[in-house]
């Protein structure tokens, strides 16, 4: 049930993620909040913080 459930998250996010891709490159429209934070340096650790978080909650999907 859980392994359907993140899954079904996964999707949602793919098809947004490719209609905001469409949006900002394609269609050249972009939220004056979304420009904002597309300016936005992102820190380091926000990466080792995916490096941390995946792998346990993986496997509580997988249990």
């Amino acid at each position: 049930l859980y392994m359907i459930l993140i899954l079904t998250f996964k999707i949602f996010d793919l098809f947004y993620k490719i209609e905001l891709i469409k949006s900002i490159f394609i269609r050249q429209k972009v939220p004056a909040d979304l420009s904002a934070m597309l300016e936005w340096k992102i820190p380091s650790w926000f990466f080792l913080m995916g490096v941390g978080l995946y792998p346990p909650l993986l496997f509580y999907a997988l249990l």
